[in-house]
């Protein structure tokens, strides 16, 4: 059954794929990167559109329908920090970002500005697709939804799982990145309970990752900004200095 979403701004049209061959969009300034990965990731089942420049990516976006985008950081003409917030601006396609600097600043800011993951260069194509895997299995798009009773309730807020939907006390939608809804998940059904950064990576990735630990605090801050009356006081994601984080309020498992 075809299941599409789309979202639009001005003339900008995005679709979300139906469950099906996966589709790709590798967004890369370098030409061999781009073949060497879009073969490998071919040979595994998954179709992968390329694009050099920041406007063919956004042209590529809006003319046909992909399930992820893989972008490089220093992507020719705009870059892709700020093609990434473009995007996300007007879509929750899943993206991961590539970058050949290493700086953690770089992961940091990606984070903050929509990104669901990010990739050193040089890329290990079997770890590209298995982040790829990964982050569909998460949105639901290459796996059947959760059991509808796998819903929570917290502080007047509805949580389904299975339909991947979020409402407020008055019962208004909250649009959620996948990353953002999938960290709120992991929260959720571990309520006061104190969760290391390693363990919140470890838990979103499949991976424990020592080296952007501090890109969580990125993550949580952009998801309190969206849950919390007052996101510089934080009551339901509180930090536990030198620990980590804790979900500090009651979640209790409800049927729909």
């Amino acid at each position: 059954m075809w299941r599409e979403t789309v979202v639009s701004t001005g003339h900008m049209r995005m679709l979300a794929r139906p469950k099906s061959r996966i589709r790709v969009l590798i967004a890369d300034n370098d030409h061999r990167t781009r073949e060497v990965l879009a073969r490998f990731l071919s040979e595994h089942g998954v179709s992968a559109g390329q694009t050099g420049g920041g406007d063919e990516l956004l042209r590529s976006l809006e003319r046909d329908r992909y399930d992820l985008v893989l972008l490089d950081i220093m992507l020719s003409g705009e870059g892709g920090i700020s093609l990434c917030r473009k995007v996300r601006a007007v879509s929750t396609i899943p993206i991961i970002l590539l970058s050949a600097t290493r700086e953690e600043a770089d992961c940091i800011v990606g984070l903050e500005v929509g990104a669901d993951d990010y990739l050193a260069k040089p890329i290990n194509p079997r770890e590209v697709l298995a982040r790829i895997r990964a982050i569909l299995r998460r949105t639901a798009l290459t796996v059947d939804p959760i059991p509808h009773a796998s819903c929570f309730s917290f502080d007047g807020w509805t949580m389904d799982l299975g339909r991947r939907t979020l409402s407020d006390p008055i019962g208004s939608w909250i649009e959620l990145t996948s990353h953002e809804f999938d960290l709120l998940a992991i929260f959720v059904q571990r309520p006061q309970a104190v969760l290391s950064r390693a363990q919140v990576l470890d838990l979103l990735h499949g991976r424990v990752s020592s080296q952007f630990d501090r890109s969580v605090d990125a993550q949580v801050s952009r998801l309190r900004q969206k849950i919390e009356a007052n996101p510089q006081s934080p009551r339901i994601i509180r930090t536990v200095r030198n620990e980590g984080y804790i979900f500090a309020i009651a979640a209790k498992r409800i049927s729909r």
